[in-house]
């Protein structure tokens, strides 16, 4: 049953130390194969696997997330934080979105 879901947080930027995307994810999940995660890319089995990143794919930017759960209303809020990162709070019907496309549409509202 799909019901709303509100969170207000903070997105950091990973430093992947040079690493590609894939090998990144790859080494945070364990060293499982897409195949072992039922997943068909790597930004599939990010967002399945943990809620605590997310890979913006127009930057290829990954932000760690930190957040806490607020009571729900329905409202997207970002800004830009000095380190490169920004400050979200986020609510919407889970139905419609998930938590990383929620959060994305608050961010890339800065880029327009």
């Amino acid at each position: 049953m799909s019901e709303m879901e509100a969170y207000t947080g903070r997105l950091i930027p990973v430093d992947r130390r040079g690493q590609d995307f894939d090998s990144w994810v790859q080494g945070l999940l364990g060293g499982k194969s897409l195949e072992e995660l039922c997943a068909q890319s790597w930004d599939e089995a990010l967002m399945e696997e943990t809620e605590g990143f997310i890979h913006d794919r127009a930057t290829d930017i990954v932000y760690e997330v930190e957040r806490r759960r607020l009571d729900p209303s329905g409202f997207l809020l970002s800004e830009r934080n000095e380190d490169g990162g920004y400050s979200f709070t986020v609510n919407y019907y889970n139905g419609g979105a998930s938590f990383s496309e929620a959060v994305l549409a608050a961010v890339r509202a800065h880029r327009t």
